[in-house]
C-alpha cells in the first residue's frame, strides 16, 4: 500500500501476494516480486499502473546496484542473474582462485616475531590482501615457531621449519630459516662420543623442559623425551631408545650422548677436533656449542705464529741512565684488537 503523508489521501493499493519489493534506482518504478516468482513493475507517475516483467519467473527477490546501474535476480533455487529489458544472464559471483603467502622476514633469530601476509587473487582480476587466520596456518616444525594471532609467528627455536597456509583447496608455503646469536658452552668429547648440555641445547632448539629431580621431560614438537641421569636408555614416545653413553653431569651441566638428537629428530652433529667444539646441524642452521678448550684454541689459531711467545720469559733494560738493569719478564697473554679494514693490531699486557 502507498500511503500519502503529505495530503492525508486515503491508502492506495498497489499489489498483493507480494514477498519482496525494491524501488527501481531513479526510475519511479517500484518492484515487487509476488509469492508466485513473477516480477511486476508499478510506475509511481502513472498512478501504479502495473506491469509484469517479461523473462523473469521463479525469483525470490531483486536487488538493485546503483554504482553500476544494473539489476539483479535471485532465483529460488538460490542462483544470480543479470535482468536487461527481458533478458536473465546468469551471473557467476567472483571465485578464489590462488592464494600466495609472504612473510616479513623468511630468515629470523630466536626471539624475533614474523608478520604474514596472504594475497588472494579471484577470477575477476580483484586482489586482497589481509593477515591469515591462525586455523588456516599449519607449521611444519611447531617448536621453531609458535602461531600468534593477526598472521603473527613467534620464533622459538633454532631450524628449518615450512610454514604453509591452506584456504579450501588452495595452498601456499614458505620456508622459515631460524638461527641464534648465541653460541653454547659445555661440550665434550668422551671415549669417541660427543656430548651436548641437556637444557641449553634442546632450549635453543625450542623444546620446552621439565625437570624432575634426576630427570628430564622434554616436549621436542610434537614428540616428547624423557632422559634419567646415570642412564644409557632414553624414553621416545614411551618407546625405549638405547643412547651412546650415560647421561651425567660435566663440567656443572648435565650432558647427553648427541647421536640422541639423530636417532630422535634426524639431527647431525659434527666435530671440530682442531678448535674442540661441536656443530649441531639443523635445516640451514646451526649451533656451536663449545667446549671448556675452545676459546683457548681459537685465540691460538688467530694469534698464528706469534702464539709461540706465550709462556716465554725475557731480559729487557727498561732504565739505562741507571746501567745495565735488567728486569725479567714473562709473556703471558698476548691480546688481539681488531681495527678498520679487517686488520689487527697486537699487544702484550704489562
Amino acid at each position: 500500500m502507498i500511503v500519502s503523508m503529505l495530503y492525508e489521501d486515503d491508502y492506495i493499493t498497489v499489489a498483493n501476494n507480494v514477498q519482496s519489493l525494491i524501488w527501481w534506482g531513479g526510475t519511479h518504478k517500484l518492484l515487487t516480486v509476488k509469492q508466485d516468482g513473477t516480477v511486476w513493475s508499478y510506475d509511481r507517475t502513472a498512478k501504479y499502473k502495473g506491469e509484469q516483467l517479461p523473462g523473469l519467473s521463479n525469483v525470490s527477490r531483486m536487488v538493485y546496484a546503483p554504482n553500476l546501474d544494473e539489476l539483479y535476480a535471485q532465483l529460488q533455487d538460490g542462483s544470480w542473474a543479470t535482468y536487461d529489458n527481458g533478458k536473465l544472464t546468469p551471473l557467476s559471483a567472483p571465485a578464489l582462485s590462488q592464494v600466495t603467502l609472504t612473510a616479513s622476514s623468511k630468515e629470523a633469530n630466536i626471539g624475533d616475531t614474523i608478520t604474514l601476509t596472504v594475497q588472494e587473487n579471484y577470477s575477476n582480476g580483484f586482489k586482497n590482501k589481509r593477515a591469515p587466520l591462525p586455523e588456516e596456518l599449519v607449521v611444519e616444525q611447531p617448536q621453531v615457531a609458535q602461531i600468534q594471532a593477526g598472521g603473527k609467528l613467534k620464533v622459538t627455536g633454532m631450524g628449518t621449519t615450512k610454514v604453509t597456509l591452506k584456504i579450501g583447496d588452495l595452498a601456499s608455503s614458505l620456508q622459515l630459516n631460524v638461527d641464534s646469536q648465541q653460541k653454547l658452552t659445555g661440550a665434550t668429547l668422551l671415549e669417541g662420543n660427543v656430548y651436548l648440555p641437556v637444557q641449553s641445547v634442546f632450549k635453543t632448539l625450542g623444546a620446552k623442559i621439565d625437570v624432575k629431580g634426576s630427570s628430564f621431560e622434554i616436549q621436542f614438537g610434537d614428540d616428547r623425551i624423557t632422559l634419567q641421569k646415570g642412564s644409557a636408555v632414553a624414553r621416545l614416545n614411551n618407546k625405549e631408545m638405547k643412547l651412546k653413553g650415560k647421561v651425567q653431569t660435566i663440567g656443572g651441566q648435565t650432558v647427553f650422548p648427541a647421536d640422541l638428537l639423530r636417532q630422535a629428530a634426524g639431527i647431525q652433529v659434527r666435530w671440530d677436533a682442531e678448535l674442540k667444539q661441536a656443530k649441531v646441524l639443523v635445516g640451514n642452521s646451526s649451533i656451536l656449542v663449545e667446549s671448556k678448550d675452545t676459546l683457548a684454541l681459537i685465540k691460538k689459531k688467530e694469534l698464528g705464529n706469534l702464539a709461540r711467545f706465550i709462556g716465554k720469559s725475557y731480559w729487557i733494560n727498561s732504565d739505562t741512565s741507571l746501567g745495565q738493569r735488567f728486569s725479567k719478564v714473562t709473556i703471558s697473554d698476548i691480546k688481539i684488537e681488531k681495527i678498520k679494514y679487517g686488520d689487527r693490531s697486537y699487544s702484550i699486557p704489562v
